[in-house]
């Protein structure tokens, strides 16, 4: 569109319409999964203040994000509300120990200390 653009500089009607049909930030912001694919896209890229990464990082970012996502809907998807509540009491159990071996001084960093985020 660039190289087209009418003397004015700006572009007319007829080039906002084929920006609007065949640009591809248009098309990804259109897309149903968007929101998915940017969320991704900024936890990988704008959280952290990268411009570029290896394939093969963007690949094992893309993978646990997919996977804490599948993680999060099966945790989410119990019906039975007591199910759900053994659930929720024994992941505090989880977080109560986890609070008091901090508050004894051991402070283990694993991934599922970052909740999610990427860097």
């Amino acid at each position: 569109m660039n190289e087209a653009l009418p003397p004015s500089g700006f572009p007319d009607y007829r080039d906002l319409v084929l920006l609007r049909q065949n640009h591809p930030a248009r098309r990804l912001l259109a897309a149903d999964h968007a929101p998915l694919v940017l969320v991704f896209l900024h936890a990988a890229f704008i959280a952290p203040n990268r411009r570029s990464l290896s394939q093969q990082t963007l690949v094992t970012l893309l993978e646990d994000q997919l996977f804490e996502l599948l993680r999060q809907m099966a945790e989410g998807s119990e019906t039975d509300p007591k199910v759900r509540i053994a659930e929720l009491e024994r992941k505090r159990t989880e977080i109560d120990a986890e609070i008091e071996r901090i508050r004894a001084g051991e402070l283990e960093l694993t991934w599922s200390n970052f909740n999610g985020h990427l860097s």
